[in-house]
């Protein structure tokens, strides 16, 4: 038998370990309010089913979610693990978004050689199709880098200029509308369809289902498939060697028991002004780090403060991030996050700045 690589030790041994450890059984529930409002709530179980069906109820079954990450714990810091998700719509209407999530349905099943009813589809309530792949046929282990593979997928599968793909929801904070509830107080239900009904039926035809309500399919229970977490390994792998490591991502520490500074919190949520921004993002970064946020996660995070007032490259964000990964670290009170400093102080600096 050939030596084992180094890398194959290490992933495999993560993986061995995270299985026998963790169990991801937790996601958060959420629903969109009248005004736009994300109300984010409680982390319950999978399979708690009378959890779901009275968070359903307080909302009358509109506009209902659970996060798309399911966690070991019940926070949104714990490890964490995807499904393979796609969601797909064209401009060219219903049933153009329907051919081409077979299209991208046919590779898929190709790729993992899974078993017919693993990828299960479901009809938005808008005018598009989710295709999705449970976590469980993977046999999926935490990874920082799942969901910047998932993104990649997109962009292959999506190979038209329609761009029917949708590229931008590869992110932890995403969430999943709970099949069988509305889309809107007057729309049509997120149902789930079999292959046959998406090869078989019109647009009039799905919508006339998604009328009513149907099985919630998308936590139904899937056993590892034979080939799927040979090619989640692999692909994992790729992409963690085409992107910078740092100290918590190669330990795959994930938890943090350190407290987010105030000025952190306070800057978080703020849209910065020109001349301190760079300097900022670097401080930014290296707490991040030191909190062990992974580098995506980190790039998430500063993208996600820099969309309210954009730098002129965005390459300086991923720069930043390289900067915070090499070097982790509690902000000094002297940093450029001084001035974000609350009134009253700080007590982790144990000062009394204002």
């Amino acid at each position: 038998m050939a030596p084992e690589h180094h890398w194959q030790k290490r992933i495999c041994g993560e993986r061995k370990s995270t299985v026998r450890k963790d169990s991801y059984c937790w996601v958060q529930l959420a629903a969109r309010q009248p005004d736009g409002q994300v109300l984010r709530g409680d982390f319950v179980r999978l399979h708690d089913e009378n959890a779901f069906v009275a968070w359903r109820g307080r909302f009358n079954d509109v506009d209902v979610f659970h996060s798309i990450c399911a966690y070991a714990e019940p926070h949104a810091r714990a490890r964490y693990v995807a499904p393979l998700y796609f969601h797909i719509c064209s401009e060219h209407g219903m049933d153009a978004a329907r051919k081409a999530t077979l299209a991208v349905h046919e590779p898929v099943s190709y790729m993992l050689d899974c078993s017919g009813d693993s990828p299960q589809f479901y009809f938005d309530g808008k005018n598009g199709f989710y295709l999705l792949v449970p976590f469980g046929v993977f046999d999926a282990f935490y990874s920082p880098w799942v969901f910047r593979l998932y993104a990649e997928l997109a962009a292959v599968m999506d190979s038209s200029e329609e761009h029917v793909v949708d590229r931008d929801i590869y992110h932890q904070a995403y969430l999943w509308r709970l099949p069988g509830s509305r889309c809107g107080e007057q729309g049509p239900y997120k149902v789930h369809l079999t292959l046959e009904e998406m090869e078989e039926l019109s647009p009039h035809e799905i919508l006339a289902i998604a009328a009513s309500p149907r099985e919630d399919c998308s936590r139904r229970e899937s056993g590892p498939g034979e080939y799927a977490p040979w090619w989640y390994k692999r692909a994992i792998r790729r992409v963690a060697k085409s992107l910078p490591s740092c100290r918590q991502c190669s330990t795959g520490i994930h938890n943090h028991s350190h407290k987010t500074p105030p000025c952190v919190r306070v800057l978080a949520s703020m849209t910065l002004p020109d001349g301190t921004r760079h300097a900022a993002y670097c401080e930014l970064a290296s707490c991040f780090a030191y909190l062990h946020v992974h580098y995506p996660e980190i790039v998430a995070w500063l993208v996600a403060i820099d969309s309210r007032n954009p730098i002129r490259d965005p390459k300086d964000i991923k720069k930043a991030a390289e900067f915070g990964c090499r070097h982790p670290s509690c902000p000094p009170c002297d940093s450029v996050l001084r001035r974000y400093c609350p009134e009253g102080g700080c007590e982790l600096a144990g000062s009394n700045h204002s």
